[in-house]
């Protein structure tokens, strides 16, 4: 990659990432606002009906979504492309974190914790993050199942979070890659290029190679050797 196209990589990247900045500030912004002026009694769910809210599980949901965004972020500085797909994370992180502001500032639901005394900051519908990490293989994809399975047992989520979060962002993912792998000719002309979002994120792939990005992975510093030649052998056999 000549340095002209490399830093014009690097540029959208930047973009990308001060657009998800302004929605994740959006979010905490609202979340602000609204944290007076919800209601307290919580709302009826299943899962609340069935199992006991247990304090402890919100920590393990914690520590489930944070080894499940290492496992994620690791996936992104191995691959090869890692400032595509970096980037292409950025902006789907954007995308919902701009439709979660929407939902929160016109539909105000209430905290789903029995306990709110001992929480200090209520995070309502907070699932959506979560869901948008990275379940790139057969490990991580049940250590993110098990980890928003305890935030809902926790009382931090409520059940229908997770069914729209997780209708909300398979939805969006692969709409964007069914799209930006068609040949740049014709998705203009494709159905989904009448999604919203579609003219946001032209620019970011318009210098994108047409089809799915190659599945391989490189060590992107010279040292330590044995991590590089670690990483390579798993990439021989990702072929």
């Amino acid at each position: 990659m000549s340095w002209e196209a490399w830093r014009g990589e690097v540029e959208k990247t930047v973009v990308a990432f001060c657009l998800m900045l302004v929605s994740a500030f959006l979010n905490f912004f609202l979340l602000t606002l609204i944290h007076d002026i919800v209601p307290r009694n919580s709302l009826p769910d299943i899962v609340f009906m069935l199992i006991p809210q247990q304090r402890w599980a919100w920590a393990v949901g914690d520590v489930f979504s944070t080894i499940s965004s290492i496992l994620g972020f690791a996936c992104v500085l191995l691959h090869v492309n890692r400032l595509i797909v970096f980037r292409r994370l950025l902006l789907l992180g954007a995308i919902m974190y701009g439709l979660r502001a929407v939902v929160m500032s016109v539909t105000f639901l209430p905290p789903s914790f029995e306990h709110k005394s001992e929480v200090c900051l209520p995070q309502v519908n907070r699932t959506a993050m979560y869901t948008m990490e990275i379940a790139s293989s057969w490990l991580a994809a049940p250590i993110l199942i098990f980890g928003v399975a305890a935030l809902v047992v926790s009382g931090g989520h409520y059940t229908m979070d997770v069914l729209i979060a997780y209708w909300l962002t398979s939805h969006i993912f692969y709409a964007y890659h069914q799209i930006f792998e068609t040949p740049s000719s014709q998705r203009s002309d494709a159905p989904l290029s009448k999604l919203w979002w579609y003219y946001l994120c032209w620019w970011f792939e318009k210098d994108v190679p047409d089809g799915p990005l190659a599945n391989e992975w490189d060590w992107p510093f010279s040292k330590p050797i044995i991590l590089k030649d670690f990483v390579s052998k798993v990439n021989s056999r990702l072929r």
